[in-house]
C-alpha cells in the first residue's frame, strides 16, 4: 500500500506558518485560493464513493482520515483512509424500507445531527462532515460573525452560504422539511462552485 505520511491535520496545523499568518489573522488571496482546490480536490474523493452502485458512505470523515500523497497520482494529492466505519447505502433497503444504518458512529465533532439521533440517513451525512472539515480549513466558525475582509470581500460570504448549506438540519422539526439533511446538495453540485468563489 502507498505511504501517506502525512494528514490534512498537518496542513492545518502548519498552514498559519506557512502563510506567515497569526492564528487570529483572516487568510490572504493566495491562502484562500490553495484552500479552495484543497477542498475541491476532498469534494471530489467523496463524490466518487458516492457515485459508486451502490453507494459508500465513509462515516468518519475528519482531517486525521485525510492523507496527503508525496507523490501525486492521477493528479491528486489528497487521499481518503480509514474506512473502518464505512458501509453501503442500498436505497431499496435503507429508504424505502424501516432498516435503518447504524446510529452514533464516527468523531462527534464531524458527525451529521441525524447519526446521533435517528439513525435514518443517507450519504449526504459525509457532506455535513465536509462542512465540518471546510470551516477549519477556511478558518470560520458559523457561529462568529465575520469580519469584514478587504482581500477577499464577497467571496468568504458566499463561501460561508456554501458551508452552511452543506450541514443543513432542521433542528426544531427534524421531520419536516427545509432545512432539513435531505435538502443537503450532492458533492457534484458544490465542485464547481468552489473555483467560482476562489476566483
Amino acid at each position: 500500500m502507498e505511504l501517506c505520511s502525512n494528514s490534512l491535520t498537518k496542513i492545518l496545523e502548519h498552514k498559519p506558518q506557512v502563510f506567515h499568518r497569526k492564528p487570529e489573522e483572516l487568510m490572504n488571496s493566495i491562502e484562500f485560493y490553495i484552500s479552495c482546490h484543497i477542498f475541491k480536490e476532498l469534494l471530489e474523493c467523496v463524490q466518487y464513493l458516492h457515485q459508486l452502485d451502490p453507494p459508500v458512505i465513509h462515516r468518519d470523515l475528519k482531517p486525521d482520515n485525510i492523507l496527503v500523497a508525496q507523490n501525486v497520482t492521477n493528479g491528486r494529492y489528497f487521499k481518503l483512509g480509514d474506512f473502518g466505519l464505512a458501509t453501503v447505502h442500498d436505497r431499496n433497503i435503507h429508504s424505502m424500507t424501516n432498516n435503518k444504518h447504524t446510529g452514533d458512529v464516527g468523531d462527534t465533532r464531524y458527525q451529521a445531527p441525524e447519526v446521533a439521533y435517528c439513525a435514518k440517513y443517507d450519504h449526504r451525512v459525509d457532506i455535513y462532515s465536509l462542512s465540518k472539515i471546510g470551516e477549519e480549513i477556511f478558518g470560520l466558525n458559523f457561529n462568529d460573525k465575520l469580519t469584514n475582509n478587504e482581500v477577499l470581500g464577497k467571496r468568504v460570504l458566499k463561501l460561508q452560504d456554501l458551508l452552511q448549506s452543506m450541514s443543513y438540519y432542521n433542528w426544531d422539526h427534524p421531520h419536516k422539511p427545509g432545512p432539513h439533511w435531505t435538502d443537503r446538495p450532492e458533492c457534484s453540485q458544490y465542485g464547481p462552485k468552489w473555483l467560482r468563489c476562489a476566483e
